[in-house]
């Protein structure tokens, strides 16, 4: 075979990947939260649905919902949650706080959340989440994980584990994705800690210290990955 065929296969090769890749992410967005969950959840992990803090016997139920159909009540304590954990974070790096910019964002609309919130709770109320979206990075297919913030009683008792688990059951189960990736700000020794030991590595694609003329310019965060079992 010559080299100019080998190349002309290689790029057809490629194109179809490209193109196989797109169609599996497209199909994973327009699902509804009903056949995403069953397809990409439930098909692996039946109890995905519920949680037992071993600390206290408490139980959780999980829930996903779409961003468009969101309660306004769990939105704002969505929102809440972010300024609770991480706006120290946000409000010292180079980007900033802007409520406004991070709203927008969580009503992404191929944004789906995975809600906490306690059994039997008559307030009904959000007690921790994660945020996901299909979509390309540095033009691979992945799983983002935007968000993933818990109350402050829950820390440290698994289920952040357990949620970040779900996420890579659903990367596994959507055709041609290989990894979850996430951002960390650099200042959050916890989150980076705790990534890394659940299997997250700092991605080749995070950015870089950078040296100009008269100063050496750091990264204020990390964007991490760890790939999918399959």
């Amino acid at each position: 075979m010559s080299v100019l065929k080998r190349m002309r296969e290689s790029r057809r090769a490629a194109l179809a990947r490209a193109v196989t890749e797109e169609q599996a992410i497209a199909e994973a967005i327009k699902k509804s939260d009903a056949d995403f969950v069953k397809s990409y959840l439930s098909v692996s992990c039946q109890d995905w649905c519920s949680w037992k803090n071993s600390q206290t016997g408490s139980e959780y139920i999980l829930d996903l919902v779409s961003s468009g159909d969101l309660r306004e009540a769990d939105f704002q304590t969505c929102f809440d949650l972010i300024d609770e954990t991480s706006g120290k974070a946000y409000r010292e790096s180079v980007a900033g706080w802007h409520p406004e910019v991070k709203k927008e964002e969580m009503r992404s609309p191929e944004l789906r959340y995975i809600l906490v919130k306690q059994k039997d709770d008559p307030t009904d109320q959000v007690l921790g989440y994660t945020s996901l979206m299909p979509t390309f990075e540095d033009g691979f297919p992945v799983i983002y994980c935007y968000e993933i913030h818990l109350r402050e009683a829950l820390r440290g008792t698994g289920l952040g584990r357990r949620m970040m688990e779900l996420l890579s059951t659903i990367a596994h189960n959507i055709p041609t994705i290989k990894k979850v990736m996430l951002t960390c700000f650099l200042s959050n020794e916890a989150g980076m800690t705790f990534y890394r030991r659940i299997g997250f590595q700092v991605d080749e694609s995070s950015p870089k210290e950078r040296k100009l003329r008269t100063k050496i310019v750091k990264p204020d965060y990390a964007i991490m990955s760890r790939r999918t079992s399959s």
